[in-house]
């Protein structure tokens, strides 16, 4: 089984005895554990689940023996578990006689779990021992002296309540409730953002500047400032879009009146093809069409087709039957000043 070590400091009450109910999961802000393997969500919801699906105590072990397959006597063991608003997980412990006298004589100061991680998440526990080498990172030792836990867990809170905003007498309640809001409001940036849970504030920062830079080229696109409602960009775009079936209006206009002159074209060069007596009543059909699709193959088909016999006959000028003159006539002609030869070819006599 694959497993992952942290830590958690082990805490002692006024009298220097480990404290039954314990954190052993304390994540951060983004609900994430920041370990030497790397940063973990922590699934609170699916550690419990699995804990009471396996029906047994979880063991605390010395320096995670049960992990090592060697021989690992118990130093407690964990009958409940329960999740805290912020996100931090609680084990309620039964120390053994020979564990409670390292705690309290600080021989052993951390607790250390062995997680079941699942991807990037944490959904198990394998079991949890006594170390005095933490995996975790900046964790703290808590001193004995009851009057200096209360003075440093007092201004401990007070830090929390100006950091979440809240009244220096705002009770426990009412500073979880402000966290639980934090950590929705922080969701919703995630999913809004399109990053995934265990996002860090690098990676949130970094989306939001993008997005900032992309805001800022928007606008300077819609000639808008920097100061812009979202009322003044709808409207600039909903201008825009008006703008938009106009011209797809004037697009249709043109279209209409190109393909107009391409059909005007075409009925003249076939017009001249039939002037030509190149084109039989039975083409023009196609013709029309040919002309209309590829006007320049046209002009090359009329250029190289010849006239229809049969179109062509009716068109040649009549010429006159040839008839010889008698003198009388001659005479007549040449008195009115014409010639023999224009009267023969123009048919004046017939």
């Amino acid at each position: 089984m694959k497993t992952l070590r942290l830590s958690s400091l082990i805490k002692l009450n006024s009298e220097g005895v480990a404290e039954r109910w314990m954190p052993i999961i304390i994540p951060d802000n983004y609900n994430l554990i920041h370990t030497a393997k790397g940063k973990f969500v922590v699934d609170s919801d699916a550690i419990i689940r699995a804990f009471r699906n396996g029906g047994n105590d979880l063991v605390i072990d010395y320096e995670h023996g049960s992990t090592k397959g060697v021989e690992s006597p118990a130093a407690g063991w964990i009958n409940e578990l329960e999740a805290q608003v912020d996100g931090s997980l609680y084990a309620k412990v039964e120390w053994t006689e020979k564990a409670a006298g390292y705690i309290r004589n600080r021989e052993y100061r951390y607790l250390s779990p062995a997680f079941v991680p699942e991807g990037d998440k944490i959904t198990g526990l394998h079991s949890i021992a006594l170390t005095n080498v933490p995996a975790t990172y900046s964790a703290s030792p808590v001193a004995l002296n009851k009057d200096r836990n209360l003075k440093e867990l007092d201004m401990d809170f007070k830090k929390i309540l100006v950091a979440l905003g809240l009244a220096p007498d705002a009770d426990e309640v009412v500073c979880l409730a402000a966290i639980q809001l934090l950590k929705e409001m922080h969701s919703k940036t995630l999913t809004v953002l399109s990053l995934p849970a265990a996002a860090t504030s690098a990676e949130v920062e970094k989306k939001i500047v993008a997005l900032k830079d992309t805001n800022e080229k928007a606008l300077k696109a819609l000639s808008l400032s920097a100061a812009a409602t979202s009322a003044e960009v709808e409207g600039k775009i909903v201008a825009l879009s008006g703008n938009t079936t106009q011209l797809e209006t004037l697009q249709k206009e043109v279209i209409a009146l190109t393909n107009n002159l391409k059909e005007r074209d075409a009925k003249e060069l076939v017009a001249l093809a039939q002037s030509e007596g190149k084109l039989a009543p039975a083409q023009a059909e196609w013709a029309n069409k040919y002309a209309l699709e590829s006007p320049e193959g046209f002009k090359t088909w009329m250029s190289s087709a010849s006239p229809i016999i049969a179109l062509t006959k009716g068109l040649e000028p009549k010429k006159p039957e040839s008839k010889e003159l008698s003198g009388s006539q001659e005479e007549i002609l040449k008195a009115c000043g014409v010639t023999a030869e224009d009267f023969k070819k123009y048919g004046l006599g017939g």
